[in-house]
């Protein structure tokens, strides 16, 4: 790691928070942005004879605003149900 010479130097390190349910992300009190990634599913597909369902979005932001110290509640979907097959191709 290259370092400074008669100078400070101060490393903040990246967290990341993954959510695979639905909770609370609460910002630490030093916090007051956050950069975010949201990964939408795809939607659900046939059973027997049809095609995969479609692409699921995503969303992306650097520097949004946050209180630190608060809570922001967080929801995870349950994705695309598949439709039951008909036996018939």
């Amino acid at each position: 790691m290259p370092r400074l010479i008669g100078a400070s130097q101060t490393t903040t390190a990246a967290v990341v928070t993954t959510f695979n349910s639905s909770g609370t992300y609460t910002s630490p009190s030093t916090t007051t942005s956050v950069e975010y990634l949201v990964i939408g599913g795809g939607g659900g597909s046939s059973n027997d004879a049809g095609g995969g369902g479609g692409a699921g979005g995503y969303r992306t932001a650097t520097g949004f605003s946050v209180s630190a110290s608060t809570g922001y509640p967080i929801t995870v979907g349950a994705g695309g149900a598949g439709e039951a097959g008909t036996g018939s191709a």
